[in-house]
């Protein structure tokens, strides 16, 4: 392949290997061309089998070794900057009770270099001297403690990194008091998610993996429960804007080759020059929130690909560039634990056993009629989500462990996971009121209306109808639309006789309008049933 060469590049590349084959093994004249990367030049040219007078030769990675030295070399030229070196020279000293280890290095000067060799582990010798340079212009480090973000500010350009702000640490440690106005139902859920937030925000773990990225959420539950909704309010309060999130609906990524569309394509196949969605996005603005939707629905193959990701922080895409996740927020959205499996005879029972480590499945199938049965037992919220939420973690395990045949990606997300719970009946009526208060706005504000007022009836019979297992299955989402059905509909007709007169579009303001409306909307509410005063 031409890996995207011009034709003067290509012509180049032909008299080089024309001149190499005239120089012949025995003369001991070599030819030697420098490349970042191999797949930078054309495959003809670097492959021996096809061209049998190149040799390859990889010049590896600085040791860790190497890379304490540079350290050292950076503290001795104040390169990191004078108050970084103040604050070194106190971590590093000796504590009562503490001894240097053989090496001659104090605990504290050992955990931070451990740091720097963690944060550059991909970098090569020169990366490190470019980084040098950054330090020298007008980079320098507060202290230890902000080695990785100094390290991640480099990697990124002079775009700005959120998490060096204070501010947006503290929105990320009341997320859920802000999102609780949109996502009603969901307590326990959202206990979850600020947990771990939480954990994030504070930063102890990061230590035994500083590369990681930094917030990881696998959220398991039935549809329109809110999991995309907390997913928009992280992005707005870290990264500034819900437009940070780079969304991949992963049921277009179920076919076996799917993954080259994510991550790029390998050197000579077509699209290799184009890169990876993924990875091109990331490369663009690594302080994203990166969602990849119903999770269940990719390839297997692609699974692969996350546990590098979960694991180390980076991936390696297809031209061979690293690209970091470490600044990044990882969310997957899954309604694999909404189906329960089912082994087809005893063997496959017993297997399915034993790869989920002798855990039996769940007696009952919890659904959301299963829900409403316990509702109408008396359970507690309490009571109904703890079935709720072991039925869900049993099924997501048996996933990964059984339908994936991937356990060890299971313990990577394990402590990410949040179970979202279906709509719960008292969570009705605050859907229901927030959808309503919402059409009533928007009529409001197109027509200037002071108030639109109705019976409490209708609002008694929305709910009832709302309540019902068909609607709340949808969960939030079937709920709103349940309510745009029969209220938005009314009202959109009630207004249209007064957009069809001579009127026109007229605001509506200081005008008395009455009247009740006949028509049905298909549902067990009629017009019969809401009485209308605008005014």
């Amino acid at each position: 392949g031409s890996n995207g060469l011009s034709p003067d590049e290509l012509l180049l590349f032909r008299q080089l290997l024309s001149i190499s084959q005239s120089m012949g093994e025995g003369d001991g004249h070599r030819l030697i061309v420098l490349a970042n990367r191999v797949v930078d030049l054309p495959m003809w040219f670097t492959d021996e089998t096809s061209n049998p007078y190149v040799r390859k030769l990889t010049i590896e990675k600085p040791t860790e070794d190497n890379k304490k030295a540079f350290f050292d070399r950076l503290i001795d030229e104040v390169a990191f900057g004078e108050e970084f070196g103040r604050k070194y020279a106190e971590a590093i000293q000796l504590r009562e009770g503490e001894s240097r280890d053989a090496s001659g290095e104090t605990p504290g000067e050992k955990r931070i270099k451990r740091k720097f060799l963690a944060y550059t582990n991909d970098f090569t010798m020169k990366m490190l001297e470019y980084y040098q340079s950054y330090l020298l212009h007008g980079h320098p480090v507060a202290s230890p403690e902000k080695l990785g973000y100094s390290i991640s500010g480099f990697r990124a350009g002079e775009l700005e990194n959120p998490w060096e702000r204070p501010d947006k640490v503290r929105d990320m440690l009341r997320v859920t008091e802000v999102v609780k106005n949109k996502i009603k139902g969901q307590n326990q859920a959202l206990t979850t998610v600020q947990n771990i937030l939480t954990r994030a925000a504070v930063g102890l773990g990061r230590a035994d993996n500083p590369n990681a990225p930094r917030v990881v959420l696998f959220l398991a539950g039935p549809t329109g429960t809110g999991k995309t909704e907390i997913c928009k309010q992280l992005a707005e309060s870290i990264f500034g804007s819900e437009e940070r999130i780079v969304r991949f609906d992963m049921s277009e990524y179920g076919a076996e080759h799917a993954d080259q569309k994510l991550f790029g394509a390998p050197p000579g196949y077509v699209g290799y020059e184009e890169g990876g969605k993924l990875t091109n996005a990331m490369k663009k603005e690594p302080f994203s929130l990166v969602l990849f939707d119903e999770i269940e629905k990719a390839h297997g193959s692609i699974m692969d690909k996350f546990l590098q990701i979960l694991s180390d922080g980076r991936l390696t895409d297809g031209k061979g560039e690293t690209v970091s996740f470490t600044d990044a927020i990882i969310a997957f959205t899954s309604n694999a634990g909404v189906t329960s499996p089912t082994p087809q005879n005893q063997q496959a029972f017993e297997d399915m056993v034993k790869k989920m480590g002798g855990e039996l499945p769940p007696e009952q199938e919890i659904n959301m009629r299963a829900v409403c049965e316990m509702e109408a037992a008396g359970c507690s919220e309490d009571e109904i989500y703890a079935a709720v939420s072991n039925y869900f973690r049993y099924n997501v395990k048996h996933y990964f462990c059984c339908t994936l045949g991937r356990p060890e990606l299971y313990g990577r997300i394990e402590d990410a996971l949040v179970y979202y719970n279906y709509i719960g009946e008292k969570a009705v009526p605050a859907i229901v009121t927030g959808r309503i208060n919402s059409l009533v706005a928007e009529a409001k504000d197109k027509y200037r209306l002071t108030a639109v007022t109705y019976d409490d009836e209708v609002f008694t019979k929305l709910v009832e109808y709302c309540c019902t297992e068909g609607v709340r299955s949808m969960g939030a989402r079937g709920i709103g639309k349940a309510v745009s059905v029969v209220f938005e509909t009314a009202l959109s007709n009630f207004f249209s006789p007064h957009i069809l007169s001579e009127a026109g579009t007229a605001p509506l303001a200081g005008r008395a309008l009455h009247g009740s409306l006949r028509e049905g909307y298909g549902s067990p509410i009629t017009a019969s049933d809401i009485v209308w005063s605008v005014r």
